[in-house]
């Protein structure tokens, strides 16, 4: 903090970006020129340290008034900003501008989708789709006048030729498997950078694979529910048809409220099939945020053990330590 830099309240920089002079502040400093007209300021209050300036803006000469919509929260920005300015309130406004304070709060400790990279991204993957979106961190001096930082925005891979915006519900998808899946791994993310890297189309499918030396791990989510999937990956070595023969109850064990199947396609290699609980996607990925930080350690801490028990039977098969359990047999009661 400089030596005129005030702690940034939510309170103070929306009193600023009230008045006019601010708004074309910081239009200039994302890019926008030449504005001739701010017919209006509108303040909408929202839950979670927020709130939201609907600006209405004509540039010289122009006879489109253009909606605006700034967005501001104090602490650390966060994925839900970015799902309000798409498909909430900013649906409608053809600029959105995400700003945050970047003080510490309590309940963006909470939160894995309050991440400063993890938004970055986010946003520089939506501009790719023709979105005119910006991440803008604020801060205030002790005579009440904002600064405004702008996170990079380069579009790493440039327009998507013909880009469609993705369905809410399926970048909801995305932030599940991205953002809460792996904050389940020690609280921690491994790459954040990376969250909503690729492109964020209406045909993803998430979910979680993991590969051994022989085997893939593949977890699932869909509007059926929560599924296993265990598929050999060498076609010239079926090294699941022995270790089902082998491990089918402790699959069985390790599942016991779920069905576990050995699958065998015709022409194909068997595969193991191991259908879970049957919330559906939509479901766990439209919920409050400790009920997704619930199902995210869920779903984490019973891969991590379909991993643990795959991977000691790969290797016991590939030193011949492999045994086949006694089958069970019914007994006759006698009288």
């Amino acid at each position: 903090m400089s030596k005129n830099e005030t702690k940034t309240s939510l309170s103070g920089v929306v009193e600023q970006m009230s008045k006019e002079e601010e708004i074309l502040k910081l239009f200039q400093e994302i890019g926008i020129q030449n504005v001739n007209l701010i017919e209006s300021i509108e303040k909408q209050d929202i839950e979670g340290h927020r709130q939201n300036i609907i600006v209405a803006a004509q540039k010289y000469g122009d006879t489109v008034i253009q909606k605006i919509i700034v967005n501001i929260k104090e602490g650390l920005p966060t994925t839900n900003q970015v799902f309000d300015a798409l498909y909430g309130a900013g649906s409608e406004s053809m600029t959105k501008i995400l700003m945050y304070t970047g003080i510490s709060l309590e309940e963006d400790r909470n939160d894995p989708g309050a991440n400063d990279m993890v938004v970055q991204n986010f946003v520089k993957n939506i501009r790719r789709y023709g979105v005119n979106f910006h991440l803008v961190r604020v801060t205030q001096d002790a005579d009440k006048s904002l600064h405004f930082k702008m996170s990079e925005t380069d579009d790493h891979d440039g327009l998507i030729k013909n880009a469609v915006l993705p369905a809410q519900e399926i970048l909801r998808e995305h932030e599940f498997w991205d953002v809460y899946y792996w904050s389940a791994y020690l609280y921690n993310f491994m790459y954040p950078w990376e969250c909503f890297e690729g492109n964020l189309h209406n045909h993803y499918r998430g979910g979680h694979m993991y590969g051994l030396n022989g085997l893939d791990l593949y977890a699932h989510l869909d509007e059926e529910g929560l599924w296993f999937e265990i598929k050999n990956s060498h076609h010239e070595y079926n090294y699941l048809k022995t270790i089902w023969k082998c491990k089918k109850y402790d699959l069985q064990a390790l599942f016991p409220d779920c069905e576990v199947a050995y699958v065998t396609p015709p022409g194909k290699l068997g595969r193991i099939e191991i259908t879970g609980w049957k919330t559906p996607m939509s479901d766990i990925c439209t919920a409050p945020i400790q009920e997704k930080k619930k199902w995210a350690k869920k779903i984490f801490n019973k891969f991590g053990k379909l991993n643990t028990l795959m991977d000691e039977s790969l290797w016991d098969l590939k030193e011949g330590k492999l045994e086949a359990p006694e089958e069970f047999i019914q007994l006759k009661e006698i009288a």
